[in-house]
């Protein structure tokens, strides 16, 4: 079902108790063509909600608690009526297209606003990848909101985070922790596919393991920030410490893979610095790599890190990757 043209937002979940709803297979911020039609090339047209798409947030009269363990989309097949069932289009999954709304597509904000799950939407273009923005950001965790996972691990659990006007995922305020991003596709963004920012410690960009890497490529800025991005309104000293970025395939970003700092394409100080964002923690200068053998032996690698900030006995990771 279609759920656009609202003055507001198209779905709101708030308040405490606000527990284990599904919202899936809609059509939020634009009108959609019948299930089966897709098969036959259907698109959708924007009628936005001029909010934005999806958001739950902290309610009640005292803000201090949310809504918890909502899901939005899902990882089975498709249904015309929300959820997770199937019914006989079994190849396509239960997300929903949440595209073409005024402001954000997902937002979690406020603190309590916690165990929610995000995957199988495309938010930001149609079901066959065709461009269709939200007018700001594509997923926004907000203002304390902690313990949220957006995506998953494994293709059928994936959000496509496309072409949105802004960010592809934006995590902001302090006490916005615990929150992993993890096996998306978050393309071809107007700004960085990814802004971590004003204190937001403690999340996860990506993971340990291959089904876990996001894929984000083609973005008008970074693919990651951690810091401010002045040039978009965010100017908090307030550094951002404790992000982790693993296993991500990064590439064709207008600027730097993983930007520390300021997103202004610069390259943080050489020295890591305590408070700074992520602490300024640089990959490693590499001297020489050798190979055993002609061709399947081991890579020798040798270099340097610099781990000023690091405190003595602190175990390092380090991530190598195939740039072919």
């Amino acid at each position: 079902q279609s759920v656009a043209g609202q003055g507001g937002f198209g779905v709101v979940l708030t308040d405490a108790g606000t527990y284990g709803n599904v919202v899936g297979s809609n059509f939020i911020g634009n009108i959609g063509s019948a299930a089966a039609d897709f098969f036959d090339g259907g698109t959708e047209t924007a009628l936005a909600n001029s909010g934005g798409g999806v958001v739950v947030f902290t309610g009640g009269s005292n803000n201090t608690a949310g809504a918890t363990g909502n899901t939005i989309g899902g990882s089975s097949s498709f249904n015309t009526t929300g959820g997770t069932g199937s019914t006989s289009f079994t190849s396509i999954r239960s997300g929903n297209v949440i595209s073409g709304n005024g402001g954000f597509g997902i937002a979690l904000f406020g603190s309590g606003t916690s165990g929610n799950l995000v995957e199988g939407n495309y938010v930001g273009e149609g079901f066959y990848g065709h461009p269709l923005p939200n007018g700001s950001d594509g997923v926004e965790i907000l203002a304390g909101a902690s313990g949220n996972e957006i995506g998953g691990a494994g293709s059928r659990t994936s959000n496509f985070i496309s072409s949105n006007t802004r960010y592809g995922v934006l995590i902001e305020n302090g006490g916005s922790s615990g929150n992993q991003v993890t096996f998306n596709n978050i393309t071809s963004n107007g700004s960085s596919g990814v802004l971590i920012t004003d204190g937001a410690g403690g999340n996860l960009i990506g993971g340990s393991g291959a089904d876990e890497q996001n894929g984000i490529h083609n973005n008008g800025g970074a693919g990651v920030v951690v810091g401010s991005d002045p040039a978009n309104g965010f100017t908090s000293a307030v550094n951002p410490v404790g992000n982790s970025i693993l296993t991500n395939q990064i590439s064709g970003n207008a600027r730097l893979g993983i930007d520390l700092g300021p997103s202004d394409g610069s390259v943080p100080p050489e020295a890591p610095q305590v408070g700074a964002p992520n602490d300024y923690q640089n990959p490693p200068t590499l001297d020489a790599a050798s190979q055993a053998g002609s061709t399947g032996g081991q890579l020798f690698v040798s270099g340097t890190l610099n781990t000023s900030t690091v405190a003595p006995g602190t175990a390092i990771r380090l991530e190598f990757f195939d740039n072919g």
